[in-house]
């Protein structure tokens, strides 16, 4: 027994400790009687016994045995027990262990892959080094696996490529996991060639081209998606086995690059082929990852579903980075509803959670979301420690996006210390960042904060220009909290500018999009805003006011995101044709398609009947057009005005 380095059961025992002289019959006399000796403690409080030698006794009993020259034997004995049982757990056979049950064997499997690197043995280390990644995974030491499948690996060429193949694979995606993207990369290469010279199966070869893609997205920002997604449709299309891991590869990738909806479509796929296939631990992947792409798009509810059921199932499973992540979302969603003690405290428990791990992620996100946290409760330089401390998590293991978030945060934090120079060079930082790692989200994020620091300076220009670049992207991705945040922000500047009913309108259109969502309002915004308020109150009369108000509140997001965006449509340069068209100019097409009045048109675009008059003989003009009928019939044709 003293090949057992800490605790194990009789089923153990009964396998690796019998032969020679000890018989099958033999062994539980021999444990009872060494117990009975105090040689071995028991305890049995679990739901199975477990045992351990006293560490002089087991010390002690190593030497006899190789004394008696058996310790060869018995340590491939113990070798050849871890791998059988991980790879049970790994395939999830009857019978097969939970993640958390064989994660009490992490000593057991220490030591077997130790006897397999000094006893040459890279077929044994190998088979249990690729069968353990699961449990690796699941608790977050991507660190610890890389250095054992290292480890492994290192010990010659000889082994089948196929066995290769998939302990390259596995060392690529825990670097890719911590930021280690060159030797992703080239791991992930080399198990491509040696897949090719095993003449893996088609899925396998696929499986690991998606892993290649998400390497690419990761270290080069613009690259890589593509194929992910041509992974995802290919592996739908011939109902590949591996299809749950395109599209968690995919759903990460969207997520990452600030996508939330896109997001969302993949990992609501995941739940579903998950559930189809009965795989829990891609349920949980997928539950969480839906849970937070709805967050980004401000669905409070759905977000707080998936979130909730993706953390049981990971709990349940054992699965403790997948729990962490959820739970650190659920934090995410209190704070965005304005729990910030409740947030508070989900995040320091996650991120004393996460430390241990070793894993880079979790602890960068925790850490970014606690700062968020403490400076909406006001408190600017403890906010400032904890982004520093998530750039400098996030910058060394190369996630850019959680880097750009963290950057847009800090310079927050550093204005509300009142030192706005270092507040616009992190600005500028998390903006370069972010269109570096092609993150919309956090590109939109930083625009905005720029073109805050804009307006405080009396630039309107900029300020314009920065607010509603920031309302496109967030618009375009789906991020609906950042879409309320860009229409106060312009409310703001109308306020500026004397355009009282905008303003108004804009404020309405928020308000009633913050109330449906049920979204805080970010710390920059928490001052500013009310004055807005206070300002517009005292310059409008309180019915005009109302009346705007409630004009605003009756548009809903998209027409609210287009009555913002009016007069800045992109010029293509073409003077005839539906490409001509302003973005005003469709918006009066589409409604006069509708069949709606030159008045009624006017009053749902908060515009003269004289100027939908002009806005009409210019589309005439442009389409070649004499009537509203000819325009109707032109719009069935083509379906491109609008």
């Amino acid at each position: 027994m003293s090949v057992f380095p800490g605790s194990f059961g009789f089923p153990a025992v009964e396998e690796v400790c019998r032969g020679g002289e000890v018989g099958p019959d033999d062994v539980l006399d021999l444990l009872s009687g060494v117990i009975a000796k105090s040689l071995v403690a028991g305890n049995t409080t679990g739901r199975a016994a477990r045992y351990r030698l006293a560490e002089t006794v087991r010390l002690y009993a190593a030497l006899c045995l190789r004394a008696a020259g058996e310790a060869a034997d018995v340590g491939e004995r113990h070798a050849r027990w871890c791998m059988r049982i991980v790879e049970n757990a790994a395939e999830g056979g009857p019978g097969a262990p939970t993640l958390g049950e064989l994660d009490a064997e992490v000593d057991n499997v220490h030591a077997a892959l130790e006897w397999c690197v000094t006893h040459d043995r890279a077929d044994l280390g190998l088979r249990l080094a690729t069968a353990y990644v699961v449990v690796w995974r699941a608790a977050g030491r991507m660190a610890e696996a890389r250095e054992w499948l290292l480890r492994v690996l290192a010990m010659g060429e000889g082994e089948p490529a196929a066995l290769r193949a998939r302990a390259l694979y596995d060392a690529g995606f825990a670097a890719l996991l911590l930021g280690d993207f060159d030797a992703a990369r080239s791991h992930v290469e080399a198990s491509l060639a040696a897949s090719a010279e095993a003449a893996d199966p088609p899925s396998l070869v696929q499986r690991t081209k998606g892993l290649l893609a998400m390497v690419s997205t990761l270290s080069e920002g613009r690259g890589g998606v593509d194929e992910l997604e041509r992974r995802v449709e290919e592996a739908r299309a011939r109902d590949d086995p591996h299809l749950a891991e395109a599209l968690v590869g995919c759903g990460h990738a969207r997520l990452f690059r600030g996508e939330p909806v896109a997001a969302l479509a993949h990992f609501d796929e995941l739940v579903a082929v998950s559930r189809r296939r009965g795989n829990l631990a891609t349920l949980a992947t997928g539950l969480v990852g839906a849970g937070t792409a709805a967050l980004g798009q401000g669905d409070c509810r759905r977000a707080g579903d998936r979130l909730r059921e993706g953390i049981a199932v990971a709990t349940a499973t054992a699965d403790v980075h997948t729990e962490v992540i959820g739970r650190i979302s659920l934090a995410e969603l209190a704070r965005l509803t304005a729990d910030l003690e409740g947030a508070r405290g989900q995040l320091e428990e996650c991120l004393a959670r996460a430390g241990p791990m070793g894993a880079p992620y979790p602890v960068a996100l925790a850490r970014l979301g606690l700062a968020r946290t403490v400076l909406e409760q006001g408190h600017a330089e403890a906010a400032r420690r904890h982004f520093q401390e998530a750039l400098a998590v996030a910058g060394r293991a190369r996630l850019g996006h959680v880097e750009a978030a963290a950057l847009e945060g800090l310079g927050e934090a550093v204005l509300a210390l009142g030192d706005g120079r270092t507040a616009d060079e992190l600005f500028e930082r998390a903006l370069a960042v972010a269109r570096e790692c092609a993150e919309r989200t956090a590109t939109a994020r930083a625009t905005s904060a720029l073109a805050e620091r804009g307006r405080a300076r009396g630039d309107r220009a900029r300020a314009s220009a920065g607010h509603h670049d920031a309302l496109r992207v967030f618009h375009q991705v789906g991020a609906r909290p950042g879409v309320v945040d860009s229409l106060e922000a312009l409310g703001g500047l109308a306020l500026d500018g004397d355009s009282l009913a905008r303003a108004a309108r804009l404020f309405g259109a928020a308000a009633a999009m913050r109330d449906a969502g049920g979204w805080a309002r970010r710390a920059r915004a928490q001052d500013r805003h009310p004055a807005d308020l206070a300002r517009l109150q005292e310059r409008m009369g309180r019915q005009e006011l109302e009346e705007a108000w409630a004009a605003g509140a009756a548009l809903g997001g998209d027409q609210a995101v287009a009555y913002a965006s009016r007069g800045r449509g992109q010029r293509t340069g073409a003077t005839r044709g539906p490409e001509s068209l302003t973005r005003a100019e469709r918006e009066v097409v589409a409604l006069a398609v509708e069949r709606l009045t030159t008045d009624e048109i006017a009053g749902r675009l908060f515009i003269s009947p004289r100027t939908v008059h002009s806005h009409l003989r210019r589309v005439y003009a442009k389409l070649g057009v004499t009537s509203r009928r000819e325009l109707r019939e032109r719009t069935v044709g083509d379906r491109t005005p609008g």
